[in-house]
């Protein structure tokens, strides 16, 4: 009997011998199973910081390309308008020129006829 006892002695030893190794491995696994979600949640939330780091980027290039692209059709339309003055100028300019020429020519031709005239009747009233 003395040997009936000890086996179950035994076994109840046994029993919790796996009863504590399954609590040490529940334990050790959810203590890992924790240091992995926890390692999984900061490279989840690295990874929010990355992508909203590169949409910050994204946005500030989009901005800057827009200003650049801004200033450009600024800058174009100014310089066209600039031009079209210059030309238009030019233009006036020319127009007055060929204005101030054709008053010129207009004045000697007048001029030059009334002297003829005169020298015409001075020569035929015998002035001359």
């Amino acid at each position: 009997m003395a040997d009936a006892q000890n086996y179950k002695e035994a076994y109840k030893y046994k029993y919790e011998e796996d009863t504590l190794l399954r609590n040490r491995f529940n334990v050790d696994l959810n203590k890992k199973i924790s240091e992995a979600e926890a390692k999984f949640k900061t490279s989840e939330i690295q990874h929010e910081k990355e992508i909203a780091a590169i949409k910050a980027k994204e946005e500030k290039q989009f901005y800057l390309l827009g200003f650049i692209s801004l200033f450009g059709a600024a800058g174009f339309a100014f310089y066209y308008v600039y031009q079209k003055r210059n030309v238009r100028q030019k233009v006036q300019m020319q127009l007055q020129v060929q204005d101030e020429k054709e008053r010129l020519s207009r004045d000697l031709h007048d001029n030059l006829g009334s002297q003829m005239a005169l020298l015409s009747n001075n020569v035929e009233g015998g002035l001359i």
